[in-house]
C-alpha cells in the first residue's frame, strides 16, 4: 500500500486516542490488508469513522495471534456516520456491509445482539467471516483482515 494511500485514509477518519495519531502512516504498526479494509469502508462505502483502536492504543493481544491489533490487521470503530455504535441500524448496517462487500475482513466481532442478527449470521457464513461477541470496552465494532 503506497504512502499515499495511507495519509488519505488518515485523514479521512478520526482516531480517538492521540497515542495512535500516527499507527496508520506507519507500516509496521498497520498491514497493507487493514488500510485496504478501511479504504474500502469509507471511499467505497461511504462510512465516516471513530476509531476507538487501532495498535499503539490497544492492549497486548499477540496472545490470541498475530492477525490481531498488536498485529497490525485489527481496528475498533466506536462511531459510524456520527452514530454510536450499539443496537441499531447504522451498527447492523455497517457489519453487513463489512462482512458481505468488504473483501479484507474476514473477521467481526461486536455486541452480542447485533452479531445475533439472522441477516448478520448468514452473510458471516455465506462469505466466510468469523462473527464474534466484542464488547470489550465499550460499544465498538471489531475488524479484522488477514
Amino acid at each position: 500500500m503506497s504512502m499515499a494511500a495511507r495519509i488519505a485514509i488518515d485523514k479521512a477518519v478520526t482516531i480517538q486516542n492521540a497515542v495512535a495519531n500516527y499507527d496508520l502512516l506507519d507500516p509496521s504498526k498497520t498491514q497493507t490488508s487493514q488500510i485496504a479494509m478501511l479504504s474500502t469502508s469509507v471511499f467505497q462505502h461511504g462510512y465516516k469513522l471513530l476509531l476507538t483502536a487501532i495498535n499503539s492504543d490497544h492492549s497486548d493481544d499477540l496472545w490470541r495471534g498475530p492477525h490481531g491489533h498488536r498485529g497490525g490487521f485489527a481496528n475498533d470503530v466506536g462511531t459510524i456516520n456520527g452514530v454510536d455504535v450499539g443496537d441499531n441500524h447504522e451498527t447492523r448496517q455497517f457489519c453487513k456491509d463489512q462482512i458481505a462487500r468488504n473483501p479484507w475482513c474476514n473477521k467481526l466481532g461486536t455486541l452480542l445482539a447485533v452479531i445475533q442478527d439472522p441477516e448478520i449470521v448468514a452473510l458471516a457464513a455465506q462469505h466466510n467471516v468469523v462473527i464474534f461477541e466484542d464488547e470489550g470496552s465499550g460499544p465498538h465494532v471489531h475488524s479484522q483482515s488477514d
